[in-house]
């Protein structure tokens, strides 16, 4: 398995709490803090699919 994706998928997620707080502070709108949440969904299962491959080729 690659750190690297590992390193990745937790930084998609360390992203969250910051749009919250961005969104709190008035500094991007409701709806940017969602449409930027659903790419960062859509980037996290992306890294899913990834790591799960390299691990069904490494075996």
């Amino acid at each position: 398995m690659y750190l690297n994706e590992f390193n990745a998928r937790g930084s998609a997620f360390e992203c969250v709490p910051v749009l919250e707080l961005c969104k709190r502070e008035k500094l991007i709108t409701e709806e940017k803090c969602a449409d930027l949440k659903a790419e960062l969904e859509v980037l996290s299962k992306m890294l899913t699919a990834l790591i799960k491959s390299t691990d069904k080729r490494e075996q």
